[in-house]
């Protein structure tokens, strides 16, 4: 499993750009403006990933951890042999398989094949 990046949901989506860019030297490497959100990806030097988040009425903050698995069905499997009573959620995509859970304070942990 590896740390592919981390989901930020933002007030202002221009002062978090010229933030992220500016200050901590990450590029913009994808954008997907929708009616009820844009959604900016962010890589930086290391390969280390960054999405910006600007909903209508957000609420801010961290959203959650995405990591890169090569078979989400079977981390699931690993997950939940640890932890029995863990809730996750399977969703396809039409670029990937996602499983959504949350850690012990809340924020979504979030399993990328």
């Amino acid at each position: 499993m590896q740390l592919e990046y981390t989901t930020i949901l933002v007030k202002d989506m221009d002062e978090s750009l010229n933030f992220y860019k500016k200050t901590l030297g990450f590029e913009i490497e994808n954008q997907l403006n929708l009616p009820d959100k844009t959604i900016i990806f962010l890589k930086d030097k290391s390969g280390a990933g960054i999405e910006l988040i600007k909903e209508k009425n957000p609420e801010t903050g961290l959203f959650g951890i995405v990591f890169k698995v090569n078979d989400v069905k079977r981390e699931v499997q690993i997950m939940k042999e640890d932890n029995p009573d863990l809730e996750i959620v399977i969703e396809q995509t039409p670029n990937n398989t996602l499983a959504f859970t949350k850690d012990p304070n809340g924020v979504n942990i979030i399993l990328s094949q």
